[in-house]
C-alpha cells in the first residue's frame, strides 16, 4: 500500500475530464522525464515488446485513452509501467467494472465479490485524475475501500453524500475518519 499519497490528481477543465492539464509544455515533460526517471529508475529496465508494448496496447485499445491522457498519466506515475499488466492491471479494471452487490450490514469483506460498477469511460475518467488508484494493492488496499463505499451505498463523487473520487488513495485515518463523519447504514 501507498498510505501517505494524497495527488489530487488532474485539474479539471470545463468538461470535467481534466484534459486541460495534460497539455505540457516542452519544459514540463522534460522535468516531468527527468522526475519519472528518479523516482522509477526500473522502468528503463522493461522489455518494450515483452513488458512495454502490451501495456500501452491495452490503455490505448482496451481502456481507450488519448495519447494524451497515456502521455499524462505515466509521467505522474510511471510505477505504473513495472507493474505487471495480467496479474495487476486488468484484474483492477475488471474489479472497477464488475458489478455492486447489495450488502447487508451483516455481510464482511470476505464474502464481497462485487466491484464498483462502473462503466470504461468513468474507470478511464477515473484513472486520468488519479492514476495512483491502479498503484494500490487490489487485495489490501483497493477491495476493502469499495467494500466500504458499497457498504454505505456511497457513489464516488464531489457532491454531498458521495465518497470522494481520491477514495482509494486516501491515507487510513483520512479515510477512516470520512467516513465516520459521512457514510451511514
Amino acid at each position: 500500500d501507498t498510505d501517505t499519497d494524497t495527488d489530487t490528481g488532474a485539474e479539471q477543465d470545463s468538461t470535467g475530464t481534466g484534459t486541460s492539464k495534460l497539455k505540457l509544455t516542452n519544459y514540463e515533460k522534460k522535468r516531468l522525464l527527468a522526475q519519472m526517471i528518479a523516482t522509477a529508475p526500473d522502468i528503463l529496465t522493461l522489455s518494450i515488446d515483452k513488458n512495454l508494448k502490451p501495456k500501452f496496447d491495452y490503455f490505448r485499445n482496451e481502456l481507450n485513452f488519448t495519447k494524451e491522457q497515456l502521455q499524462y498519466i505515466i509521467l505522474k506515475r510511471p510505477q505504473l509501467l513495472a507493474l505487471n499488466l495480467d496479474r495487476n492491471i486488468i484484474p483492477k479494471v475488471e474489479f472497477f467494472r464488475r458489478d455492486r452487490q447489495v450488502v447487508s450490514f451483516d455481510t464482511v469483506l470476505e464474502k464481497y465479490d462485487g466491484g464498483l460498477g462502473m462503466t470504461m469511460d468513468e474507470i478511464r475518467e477515473w484513472i486520468v485524475q488519479f492514476p495512483q488508484t491502479l498503484t494500490f494493492v487490489l487485495d489490501s488496499r483497493i477491495r476493502p475501500r469499495t467494500f466500504d463505499v458499497v457498504k454505505y451505498d456511497l457513489q464516488i463523487g464531489d457532491g454531498d453524500g458521495m465518497a470522494p473520487m481520491n477514495f482509494v488513495s486516501r491515507n487510513e485515518p483520512s479515510w477512516k475518519k470520512w467516513v465516520e463523519a459521512n457514510a451511514t447504514f
